[in-house]
């Protein structure tokens, strides 16, 4: 030949080398003009990840690139996002919000049961004996809102939850109660001589004169039998001699008339 070929885009020549042909520029680099001696590096928030290219791809929404010469860019941690091609960091989440994965490119409110206090964080399980109910996605500048979705509440006294990451408390079932707020485990039985009847009581109810109840966790008191009183809750006690009950469920006994 009379004369040199030009390297073409996306292709240099290598003067070390003393190549009969132009070689192709690798991964994180590009060419868009002839007759190059190197290649130059892709660009911050570009990248390109095939050999002898003109040009460099912008990294995607939930995407960054902080370097030159990148052939793939970074995806984005949970909790930080890019919403747009090209950048080179990504943003953090508000608190109460996160993201589900890598690379994502919106922050999402914390589904129900769980929160995010921190900016950047990640959305973490209610803890046992608490529980968050909002999902709503309304009224993002109202404080109250923005709390809700930053903390988790206590269950209330009556209720329980021994679960993490729950939307809602459970009710104590009737024979427990709970007298206490924020319980992880179930709640407490109802000791002898009283009874709960009802869901989500704070106490039990003692039985009343007449009745008693030997048991735990009872959802009702028995009568006294024939032959026996009850006039303290929950227990019911023989005649003493010289007394009688011929009925059931009686507060008091009866003296025995004189023969």
């Amino acid at each position: 030949q009379a004369s040199c070929l030009p390297c073409i885009p996306g292709r240099f020549y290598d003067e070390q080398r003393f190549r009969t042909m132009c070689e192709a520029c690798v991964t994180g680099k590009f060419s868009n003009k002839t007759n190059l001696k190197s290649c130059f590096d892709c660009p911050q928030g570009f990248y390109q990840n095939e050999k002898g290219q003109t040009l460099c791809i912008p990294c995607f929404p939930g995407e960054f690139g902080n370097e030159t010469g990148l052939a793939k860019c970074h995806k984005c941690d949970i909790g930080r996002v890019t919403q747009e091609k090209a950048l080179t960091e990504c943003s953090l989440c508000l608190p109460g919000k996160s993201t589900e994965r890598k690379g994502s490119e919106k922050c999402i409110s914390c589904s129900a049961g769980r929160f995010s206090n921190h900016t950047g964080g990640r959305c973490e399980n209610c803890a046992k004996g608490q529980y968050r109910a909002s999902t709503k996605e309304t009224n993002e500048k109202n404080d109250k809102y923005i709390i809700s979705l930053t903390t988790c509440d206590t269950c209330p006294a009556g209720m329980y939850q021994n679960s993490e990451g729950q939307a809602w408390c459970l009710p104590c079932v009737p024979g427990r109660f709970n007298d206490e707020r924020g319980i992880g485990t179930q709640c407490k039985v109802c000791p002898r001589g009283s009874f709960s009847n009802k869901t989500e009581l704070k106490s039990c109810f003692d039985c009343p004169e007449g009745y008693n109840q030997k048991d735990k966790g009872s959802v009702r008191c028995d009568l006294c039998d024939l032959g026996k009183f009850s006039n303290m809750p929950g227990s019911c006690t023989n005649c003493p001699p010289g007394t009688y009950q011929d009925s059931r469920g009686q507060p008091e006994p009866f003296s025995t008339p004189p023969t």
